[in-house]
């Protein structure tokens, strides 16, 4: 060992050697990282049953079932959005905003779904999934007196 430290080229051979064997990290070169849109897991084609509650003061409410095969996808203009297409038609307008039968309420990391741009009351929405293939949603849309209740619940296919 002492001959090896004694002689100085070996240790510069040695040192060099142990220099160029190591690279560095070029963040540059490396893939950009991907992260995962906590959306995707409720994507898909859903059957979903709706329970339809019409209802008229002092009348009789009138009540239907009736059943869809839709989709839920992302929105493509948000990043917290779902659209959720359980039917075809539209529901109302209140304050130029058209209530369908296609919502699309931002959507949590936990599931819960809202639209915060309904002006409450008597038009409101509520909706959650239920792990990651079922959901429910509950849509009102009425004025004093008159309105209609939906609820919804869907099943991923």
């Amino acid at each position: 060992m002492e001959e090896v430290s004694k002689n100085p080229l070996i240790v510069l051979l040695v040192v060099l050697f142990a220099f160029s064997s190591c690279t560095k990290d070029d963040e540059s070169d490396s893939e950009p990282t991907v992260t995962s849109d906590y959306r995707d897991k409720y994507l898909g084609t859903y059957e979903f049953v709706i329970y339809k509650e019409s209802f008229l003061i002092f009348d009789e409410s009138e009540y239907d079932t009736s059943y869809f095969i839709g989709e839920v996808r992302k929105q493509d203009t948000s990043m917290v959005r779902l659209i959720i297409e359980y039917g075809e038609d539209t529901i109302g307008v209140t304050n130029s905003l058209i209530v369908t039968e296609s919502p699309d309420p931002i959507v949590d990391s936990l599931g819960q779904l809202t639209q915060p741009e309904l002006p409450g009351g008597s038009i409101s929405f509520f909706g959650e999934f239920i792990g990651t293939d079922s959901l429910y949603m509950r849509q009102r849309f009425g004025s004093l007196g008159s309105g209609t209740v939906r609820e919804i619940y869907g099943k991923k296919l």
